[in-house]
């Protein structure tokens, strides 16, 4: 085996192709097809494609799916371990089963170059393939149509939002992101989007295939019955109540929820006591997570306006009054300024940071579009973690800080906390 540690084998495979985002499936096919990884799997696929809500809506079908077999899922990027990136039923595989994996990858690749994404990828299908699944949910790293996930074919394609990011691979305009996305469809097969309005580009390629697209606020919808139920209602005439997912606050995330029910009925898997037990139990880290001592924080992952909206929308309804204090840190491809701007008015002080990634915003980068979105009390700080320190004693008892920006920036503050996670002799920076 080329490494021992699972460590050993993230660190190389960063290092060993030349960009870190390389989109294509030329070189992923080429390996798959010596994995023999190209054909028809066993289990069922879910592919999930979107802005954001991907790894919500991930979570929801995970925990959905778990009452009807063995349930693979595969997200992106992780907070502190490469571990995160890969579980059955609910738990992440080990180390040594991922590097089992890696040195599988490795025997086929010869001289094929492949990004960190890809072998990734390769090493998680042979993983479900081995553990033989019933259901495996697919998050796509970037995009959609050329991303390595999209090697194989969803038997339910899952399309979440549709915003402005990743600009310089996706386009610049929803349309051209919503082509992008919409590459996981697969003919006669059918879609669910939960974007309640899409680009025509969506439903479009959904016509030229003959996919049957279901889409919120047509054939399904999400309505909020109060702070603890709401409502699924679906064109055929089903309707169930449920449990508001108090763990995944939000909105936004009962469209996700419905989103995730309507890719169930598709699969004929609707079992009503089932879902309400998922809804009460799934979490997530780094969506609206709360923690409440000894200061009271808020983690969220928004890296784009959209994140940043639903966000602000967020702590509007929580603890409405209290004093706000942010920390906050981007990579350098992002729009700060429109992810700054839907929170000015809601935040007392600011605490802005780099994080350690090759990706990251310099910080007077960060300083300048802060002033220009004239925030208040803009601070900078050396670290996420001197930067936290600061506007936690700002917040003091009265009131909270929200960690914001991207998954490292998140990542960076739960390294400092490690007594809130899960214990683990694996920590790397996310990819």
């Amino acid at each position: 085996m080329r490494f021992s540690s699972l460590s050993e084998w993230v660190e190389w495979q960063q290092r060993l192709h030349t960009t870190s985002i390389d989109l294509g499936l030329e070189r992923i096919r080429v390996v798959a097809r010596r994995m023999n990884l190209l054909a028809s799997p066993d289990f069922k696929i879910i592919t999930v494609a979107g802005t954001n809500g991907k790894g919500s809506s991930v979570a929801l079908l995970e925990a959905m799916l778990r009452p009807h077999g063995r349930v693979g899922a595969y997200t992106s990027p992780h907070f502190l371990r490469y571990n995160e990136r890969v579980r059955i039923d609910g738990v992440e595989v080990d180390d040594e089963r991922l590097c089992a994996a890696f040195e599988r990858v490795e025997q086929a690749r010869g001289e094929t170059s492949l990004s960190f994404f890809e072998y990734g990828t390769l090493a998680t299908l042979s993983i479900f393939r081995e553990e033989e699944i019933d259901y495996a949910i697919l998050e796509v790293g970037l995009g959609g149509r050329m991303d390595a996930v999209n090697l194989w074919d969803a038997d339910v394609a899952l399309i979440t939002s549709i915003s402005i990011d990743h600009t310089e691979w996706l386009g610049r305009t929803r349309e051209s992101i919503g082509r992008e996305k919409a590459g996981i469809m697969r003919p006669g097969r059918p879609v669910v989007c939960v974007e309640p309005d899409p680009p025509v580009s969506l439903p479009d390629q959904a016509r030229r295939l003959g996919a049957p697209m279901q889409r919120i606020g047509r054939d399904f919808s999400a309505q909020p019955l109060d702070p603890d139920r709401w409502r699924y209602h679906h064109r055929d005439g089903m309707k169930l109540e449920l449990p508001t997912p108090h763990q995944l606050p939000g909105k936004v995330q009962l469209n996700n929820a419905a989103g995730a029910l309507t890719v169930l009925k598709h699969l004929g898997m609707i079992d009503p006591e089932a879902i309400r037990h998922a809804l009460e139990n799934v979490s997530l880290i780094g969506r609206f997570q709360i923690l409440e001592e000894p200061v009271d924080t808020v983690l969220d992952i928004a890296h784009n306006p959209e994140g940043a909206v639903n966000l602000a929308r967020n702590l509007r309804r929580y603890r409405p009054g209290r004093p706000l204090h942010a920390v906050f840190s981007a990579l350098q491809e992002k729009d700060v300024a429109n992810m700054l701007g839907p929170l000015g008015p809601l935040v007392e002080s600011w605490h802005l940071s780099k994080v350690e990634s090759p990706r990251a915003m310099p910080l007077q980068t960060l300083r300048i579009l802060a002033e220009s979105c004239k925030l208040s009390k803009v601070h900078v700080h050396p670290t996420i973690t001197e930067a936290y320190r600061e506007a936690a004693s700002r917040a003091g008892q009265e009131g909270t800080v929200v960690v914001f920006g991207s998954v490292f920036t998140v990542g960076e503050f739960l390294l400092y906390r490690p007594e809130r996670l899960e214990p683990h002799q694996e920590k790397t920076s996310p990819v």
